[in-house]
């Protein structure tokens, strides 16, 4: 059980990251809940310990916001759960859209290293114990078999190979878990 933590939540608006900020919740934490667009699920649960942040993954000004808040309450935990499928025809070479390939990448690998940036920067960068990073089988190298989603594996296999490198450097300098 995690109890009486802070913790930061991307993509917090449905799925696993709605179920997590409840569970999470429940169990007498802090939770700042960040959301793209939507957040009418969000606004449906009464609680004074969640803060919701407005924070399109794919939008670097709106990351660096996470600084205002974590700011004033120290992180203890980072889930970055927020992602995207992409585009709809990955399985062609010839119908890549580059355009939506870079910002899938955006979303699902490379802001969960600029969030882990942004609270590390922060005066309360020692509060930080855990970082959490939520992939797929779809990112796995080894257990790729079908030959398809160009956008979404590789941008899972991108946010595998960050969390493999944060968890030996962070752990080494700053005694964080990462996963």
């Amino acid at each position: 059980k995690i109890i009486n933590q802070n913790i930061l939540i991307t993509g917090a608006n449905s799925g696993f990251g709605l179920a997590l900020t409840k569970k999470l919740l429940a169990y007498n934490n802090y939770v700042f809940a960040t959301y793209r667009e939507r957040k009418e699920n969000l606004l449906k649960i009464k609680n004074k310990d969640l803060k919701l942040i407005k924070c399109d993954n794919n939008n670097l000004s709106q990351i660096e916001s996470i600084s205002d808040f974590s700011s004033k309450r120290p992180i203890n935990i980072i889930i970055n759960n927020a992602g995207i499928w992409g585009q709809q025809n990955q399985s062609s070479l010839s119908e890549i859209n580059y355009e939506d390939f870079k910002n899938t990448i955006m979303i699902n690998a490379l802001s969960a290293l600029k969030i882990t940036e942004i609270i590390l920067k922060n005066k309360n960068k020692n509060s930080l114990k855990t970082i959490v990073n939520v992939s797929s089988m779809g990112g796995s190298i080894t257990n790729n078999r079908s030959g398809d989603a160009y956008v979404y594996m590789t941008s899972k296999s991108t946010l595998n190979a960050i969390t493999k490198i944060m968890s030996i450097d962070l752990k080494t300098k700053h005694n964080i878990n990462t996963f």
